[in-house]
């Protein structure tokens, strides 16, 4: 796992370099930042995101419903929320968007990410 900290000073480095020479920065991430810092910081960067998480992390829905996405999202279906809470704590507001691919065994498998940009297929594609 990322530990968001130990990569701050040099995200803040490259933030000041881009920001004369690019108008939009989309930083993508893996599953490795489990938690909220990395969604945070790229918010506190003035950059959007797109992060994977794990099928296991909880969602907290507008309706105040929460469960986490293997419960919520069905095998096969694409779902995208819109203003969703991140983990039991409600650490950060965020957007989902959640499809499926299948393993190397050809098992099911959950694919979500999070988004500052409004969760939708394109997302995905990202």
């Amino acid at each position: 796992m990322v530990k968001v900290n130990k990569l701050k000073s040099m995200l803040e480095k490259v933030q000041r370099f881009l920001k004369e020479h690019v108008q939009e920065v989309l930083f993508l991430a893996d599953a490795g930042f489990r938690d909220c810092d990395g969604a945070q910081l790229c918010e506190e960067l003035g950059w959007n995101y797109g992060i994977r998480i794990a099928w296991n992390t909880s969602l907290t829905l507008p309706d105040g419903t929460s469960n986490r996405l293997d419960v919520v999202v069905p095998e096969y279906r694409n779902r995208y929320f819109q203003n969703a809470l991140l983990t039991l704590q409600a650490k950060l507001k965020t957007k989902v968007s959640v499809t499926w691919t299948k393993d190397k065994q050809g098992n099911p498998e959950m694919v979500a990410v999070i988004t500052n940009p409004i969760a939708c297929r394109a997302r995905l594609h990202e």
